[in-house]
């Protein structure tokens, strides 16, 4: 789920790929982020316009990243509310942490 088909997918590809991530992407009240930056659910479905609660489980800070102005860092053991006003309905956002040089999860957002 956290590799999607390269820039060269044909129309097919593409979409089978984001239906596979709007059917398997869990509602939930908080996206919970553990040792080596593991996520939980690791796609979540928010509705747009909502703030996303990050649970950190781990003993150490971890930081989130959907791109180099939107970031967040979540203390060790605490939840952080991150606003995602930035994040339009319809589309499927990866995000990367501090420990993961690729995506680690996925936020699907509906509409309201």
């Amino acid at each position: 789920i956290l590799l999607p088909p390269s820039a060269s997918a044909s129309s097919a590809e593409q979409q089978a790929y984001s239906d596979l991530l709007v059917k398997n992407a869990q509602s939930a009240a908080y996206l919970s982020i553990g040792a080596d930056c593991v996520t939980n659910p690791v796609a979540i479905k928010i509705t747009a316009g909502t703030s996303l609660t990050v649970k950190n489980t781990d003993s150490q800070d971890h930081t989130i990243s959907f791109d180099s102005t939107h970031t967040a860092t979540i203390p060790a053991g605490s939840s952080k509310q991150v606003a995602t006003d930035f994040l339009k309905a319809g589309n499927k956002y990866g995000y990367g942490c501090e420990k993961s040089s690729g995506t680690v999860g996925i936020v699907v957002v509906v509409a309201k």
